[in-house]
């Protein structure tokens, strides 16, 4: 599995940085966010585009899509998804898919579809149709970060949920038959980077929100993740940083240990 920590922008060279890959979130405005992840594609780190639907409510404008695209050169970005609602995602994804392919500058740049649904049948049916689309319209699927229509503040149930649908995809043969990249939106606990290890991409912004908060992980025993957003204008302080920081190297430490074992 490969990882991004999402931080306050104040933090991207001390945090961000010292993950796999970055997910730059398409709702903020501020030149020197976009500035650092040009610079990390030039320099040949991934980046993922995220559509804003977590933070905002609502996918960015396609306008403005297309906007960052160009500026920061992502390899993948997020088509829209509806949070709950599989119908409604997978139109979303489709129609993104067709609208951004019919750019040439566009052809190579990965799509992201997040299998949305209010039930697991709906979910593993939004699984099954997202897999089956065109690659050039769809390239990644990702399991949400608030799956079932559960409350923010479910973490546990959220977990289960996931690992539950994790386990349906291997066991019914889905992850060794299709050539699309699986993954993960957001983390509600450290540990599911061990026990979900088998997907190939996560992002979260658990170590930061934690680690402000005086929260340091463990290898052994999850944690609960505060319930409260990212503040991306805030600056931590010596200690706060050092928790972060502990945070993101525990949780690299359950990622490696995932893989040897997935591995094995």
């Amino acid at each position: 599995m490969r990882l991004a920590h999402i931080t306050p922008t104040a933090h991207l060279e001390s945090v961000s940085s010292l993950g796999d890959y970055y997910l730059a979130l398409s709702h903020i405005q501020d030149s020197g966010y976009w500035e650092f992840h040009k610079r990390e594609v030039e320099k040949g780190r991934t980046v993922f585009l995220d559509n804003g639907v977590f933070e905002t409510g609502e996918p960015v404008n396609f306008d403005v899509t297309l906007e960052l695209l160009r500026e920061v050169k992502a390899q993948a970005v997020y088509a829209p998804d509806l949070i709950g609602n599989k119908k409604a995602t997978i139109e979303g994804v489709v129609k993104f898919g067709q609208k951004l392919k019919a750019y040439l500058d566009f052809a190579n740049v990965g799509v992201i579809g997040v299998a949305q649904g209010e039930t697991f049948s709906e979910w593993t049916e939004c699984v099954m149709v997202l897999l089956g689309l065109p690659k050039e319209y769809c390239s990644h699927v990702a399991l949400p970060y608030i799956p079932l229509g559960l409350p923010k503040n479910d973490w546990l149930g959220m977990m289960k949920a996931r690992i539950k649908l994790c386990s349906w995809i291997t066991e019914s043969g889905l992850a060794q038959r299709t050539d699309k990249t699986l993954m993960l939106t957001g983390l509600v606990n450290p540990i599911e980077v061990y026990l979900l290890g088998d997907l190939e991409y996560a992002d979260s912004s658990i170590a930061s929100i934690c680690g402000s908060k005086g929260v340091v992980f463990n290898e052994v025993v999850g944690v609960e993740k505060p319930h409260e957003p990212l503040d991306f204008n805030v600056t931590y302080n010596e200690v706060q940083l050092k928790n972060v920081m502990e945070n993101v190297r525990i949780m690299h430490k359950l990622k490696d240990r995932a893989d040897m074992e997935f591995i094995d």
